[in-house]
Parts: structure tokens; sequence; C-alpha cells
């Protein structure tokens, strides 16, 4: 997971840097794909590098696109991204999720519209525009090749499980804007959370956060305070649905 972040991060010090990058003749990067089989928690991965780097992201999943408006909708996050990045000065991403769904090898279907205007709009995204685009995928040879193309989605990153730094760098990234008990220690569930992938543990964490404010008769996450037993039950209650035989 450390790699596929360092990854990362080289695409955003290109985009926010690229004056620096072209001075040394290098082709600045326009998007990343990440890809991975199911599970492994590439959205996760994805909210979770914004969230440690403090970069606002707008998403667009495959229900989004779903009907009639599906083009309108899309292009409506798309100007939400840059009109966001415009008045921040900062960096966002606009994260297609579940882009297999999105943008399939093009047919007959509704779907084509859409892939043909998000291509379009990704093509006049300038690095200026301060707008990275990340996308994910666990079925890769279902994308029409033209939007993984040099100039659209031209890095690939594959994601796997998160190690045991990772697991607990994530955990410390959905607990660091809450209250926790003296003595809590992450590292001492890294090995109970065999098989998590990032969207594990973050449903995991909302557990713990439930059963705390539940026990402790608060509403308001600014008055919780996340135990080590909060989390343990976090973990119980996620490994349970992960195991359970349907």
């Amino acid at each position: 997971a450390e790699e596929e972040k360092e990854e990362l991060v080289e695409v955003v010090d290109f985009l926010k840097n690229p004056r620096k990058y072209k001075a040394l003749g290098a082709r600045i990067p326009k998007g990343v794909l990440l890809e991975g089989p199911p599970g492994t928690g590439k959205t996760s991965f994805v909210t979770a590098f914004a969230a440690e780097k403090g970069i606002e992201v707008f998403t667009i999943t495959p229900s989004l696109v779903m009907g009639d408006n599906g083009e309108r909708k899309v292009l409506e996050i798309i100007e939400q991204a840059k009109k966001a990045a415009q008045i921040s000065g900062k960096l966002v991403i606009l994260l297609i999720d579940e882009i297999d769904a999105v943008a399939q090898k093009r047919s007959s279907s509704s779907s084509d519209k859409v892939l043909v205007m998000l291509m379009n709009e990704i093509d006049k995204l300038k690095a200026s525009d301060n707008v990275v685009v990340f996308a994910t995928t666990n079925r890769r040879e279902a994308l029409d090749q033209a939007i993984i193309r040099s100039g659209r989605l031209d890095q690939s990153v594959e994601v796997g499980l998160p190690n045991a730094e990772a697991k607990e760098k994530i955990m410390n990234i959905y607990l660091k804007n809450l209250k926790v008990a003296e003595g809590l220690n992450t590292k001492a569930f890294i090995d109970k959370m065999r098989g998590f992938c990032g969207a594990d543990i973050k449903r995991a964490i909302d557990v713990a956060i439930n059963t705390a404010m539940e026990r402790q008769g608060v509403e308001n996450l600014c008055d919780v305070v996340v135990t080590n037993a909060d989390i343990q039950e976090g973990i119980a209650t996620i490994m349970d649905e992960k195991t359970t035989v349907y």
C-alpha cells in the first residue's frame, strides 16, 4: 500500500508543480486508474489518501449515470470540481468510481454518450484547472481503450489489500478527528483484521463510533470517546459479516 501511495503522491506533485516538471521535460499526467480485484478498497484508498492530504473529492458513480440525465449529472459534478478548485486555488480530485460500469467498450448502450462526453471533458482539463482524475476498476478488460490512452487515464496503479502498516494508517485517518480513550492502541488490532480492505476498516471504525455513542448516551461526534473495546466490537462485527455464509 505504501508503494501505491507513493505513486499517487508523485502524480499529485506533478499537478501541483507543472512548471517544475515541464522544465525537466516530464509529461504531466492527467488521470490515474486504480485497478485490482474486488475487496481491495480502491475507493477507500483514494478517499483516505485525499483526507490525509486535505484534498476535496468529487465522485461520479455508476448510479449517477443511470437514466436519461446521466450526461447532465456527470457534467455537473465535473463543473463543481473545477469551480471548487478555482475558488480554493487548491488541487481537487474527480473520482470516477467503478469506471468499467461508466466507460464500457462502445456498443449501442445508453452509456456510450456518457463515455464520449467524459472523454471530451477529460481532454479539456488543463493543469491550471487543478483537477486530477482518479478512476477505480476491477475489470480493466471491460474498459473502452480510448479512456485509458495517453492524455486521459494515462497512469495505472495496482491496489492490493493493505499491509499491517497501511491498516494502522487507515485506522488513524478515520480516528484522527475523534476523542480516543487514554491507552488506545491501534497496533493491537492489526492482526485481528486479516483480509480487511480499506472499506472494511472504515466500517469497523463506524461501528466502533456507534457503539461508543450508544454506551455513552451522546448524540454528537464531538462528545464521543472511542475505546479499545469499541474498536474490538467494530472489528468483530465486520469479521462476522465477512465470514457469514448466506
